[in-house]
């Protein structure tokens, strides 16, 4: 699937640079794993929760989830674990470094509840929203393609499929 630059990839960049943990969080399907991917494939360790082994492992065992999978680190679909917080809470405690964890959910109204309680004044939030018309194909396509189409990132990215209209 070909990647289209997001507009938030820059703040995202400098976020890392001045919190200790980045908060990701939009709906499930708008490409906030494909877009960690892409700006920090190289410089993070990626985990999903998605994975059933994974799960089991953060749920049953954070500290040798911890100890298996290091910082800096990007933990995906992290509403399935809202157990691993605290342990977040405890390793940015422990060490003050810039960028240490990127997370991600999609079930916004539980996780900030759980960041709010947990991760308060060490985390910043950020929303990723589906495509804006200047994300994606060339801008004069923009408008007819998302009014006809939508604007999930794999949607635009096959765009040479026909509308039905």
């Amino acid at each position: 699937m070909k990647y289209y630059k997001r507009l938030i990839e820059p703040v995202l960049k400098k976020a890392v640079e001045h919190y200790r943990i980045i908060v990701l969080t939009g709906a499930r399907q708008t490409g906030k794993s494909t877009l960690l991917k892409q700006v920090f494939g190289n410089s993070f360790s990626y985990v999903t929760l998605d994975d059933p082994k994974v799960l089991k492992l953060a749920k049953e065992d954070p500290e040798l989830f911890f100890s298996e999978f290091k910082t800096p680190l990007i933990i995906d679909a992290i509403q399935y674990t809202p157990e691993l917080l605290p342990y977040i809470k405890m390793q940015v405690d422990k060490d003050s470094s810039r960028g240490q964890f990127i997370i991600t959910g999609s079930q916004q109204f539980t996780l900030i509840k759980g960041l709010q309680e947990t991760l308060a004044g060490r985390a910043v939030l950020y929303n990723l929203s589906t495509m804006s018309v200047f994300e994606g194909p060339k801008k004069t396509q923009q408008y007819e393609f998302k009014a006809l189409k939508g604007s999930y990132p794999e949607i635009v990215a096959f765009n040479d499929m026909d509308s039905g209209t």
